[in-house]
């Protein structure tokens, strides 16, 4: 949704960057901690400055294949579709983000309801797209990825980020996708 979203707005003269939060999050059990990190590297760093003249942001990429920090990424808020102009949005996607230790440095916090038998059927194409990418350096059984056996854990994340947070009722937009 994220992708549309920066799609859209590219398309109608805002540029935007993008970043996941699940490019910094420290593992299938890291949700809590993806939310700090992306305050910390990504929206303190940006805060108080406009988009495209803020000062360094950017965050240690989560090598899912290895289960282990990659490369320094930097956020140079600009924009995807023209990176000669400053981005005028940043679009932060993720489960969490929208915590009360990051809600205040939003500006607009999208909440977007998608029912859990959804939410599974995407996590297990991403999943399949993990798997297809990551077959020549892989370092987990196959088997128990195919089997998904994250996933209780990581929807166990979010419900427990989102029963503390109660994220959608600070929501300023509320989208169904289903």
């Amino acid at each position: 949704m994220a992708r549309d979203l920066a799609a859209e707005l590219d398309g109608n003269g805002f540029g935007t960057c993008t970043v996941q939060l699940d490019w910094l999050c420290p593992g299938w059990h890291g949700l809590d901690r993806a939310v700090d990190l992306a305050v910390r590297w990504v929206l303190e760093p940006l805060a108080g400055s406009e988009r495209g003249a803020g000062r360094q942001a950017g965050y240690r990429r989560w090598d899912w294949h290895r289960s282990r920090y990659a490369e320094w990424v930097s956020v140079t808020p600009v924009s995807a579709a023209a990176p000669e102009q400053p981005a005028s949005v940043l679009i932060v996607e993720g489960c969490g983000i929208g915590s009360a230790r990051a809600r205040e440095l939003l500006d607009v916090l999208v909440w977007i309801d998608v029912p859990e038998p959804v939410r599974w059927q995407r996590a297990a194409a991403r999943e399949h797209e993990f798997l297809v990418a990551g077959d020549a350096e892989e370092t987990e059984p196959a088997a128990a990825r195919r089997e998904m056996w994250w996933w209780p854990v990581w929807a166990a994340q979010e419900d427990a980020i989102l029963a503390r947070e109660r994220i959608k009722r600070y929501a300023d937009v509320v989208l169904c996708n289903a």
